[in-house]
């Protein structure tokens, strides 16, 4: 009897194994560095405008024409990414605004909208600062590391 032959089953069972670890390992990875993921906030009313986007590492601050770019680290996209799982994005669009004050001048007019390699997604509108409770964790991420 062929000594490989015994084998066989057991490098059949390994190689699958590796073919496994290294597809899940390496869609992590992708997920991680999306170079599609895109996440923008932005708030207008009548002259004034805030605009929050993420893309690639890095923070575009436009507020009222005056542009800020920031290079996050390491730490601070891991955070946003992990902020962004809490989100189911499918029905981000049916979350409620908290607050009311927009339709009144009292606040400007908010929206989230986040794009990724499986589809658009956009929040309805909220009152700018208050926006639902599963969009706060990534709305404070946006403002903390835009300053």
């Amino acid at each position: 009897m062929n000594l490989f032959s015994r084998r066989k089953p057991m490098c059949q069972k390994l190689v699958i194994c590796t073919c496994i670890l290294l597809y899940f390992g390496c869609s992590s990875q992708n997920k991680i560095g999306d170079t599609s993921l895109q996440i923008k906030y932005e708030a207008r009313t009548r002259g004034v405008s805030k605009v929050i986007v993420y893309q690639k590492g890095t923070i575009q601050s436009d507020r009222n024409g005056e542009k800020k770019t920031f290079i996050l680290d390491k730490d601070q996209i891991n955070q946003i990414h992990d902020a962004l799982k809490l989100i189911r994005l499918k029905t981000m669009n049916t979350l409620e605004s908290p607050t009311d004050k927009r339709y009144t001048d009292g606040a400007l007019f908010a929206t989230f909208s986040i794009q990724t390699s499986n589809g658009n997604y956009t929040s309805r509108e909220f009152d700018d600062g208050l926006p639902p409770d599963e969009l706060r964790p990534l709305f404070e991420l946006l403002k903390k590391f835009s300053q």
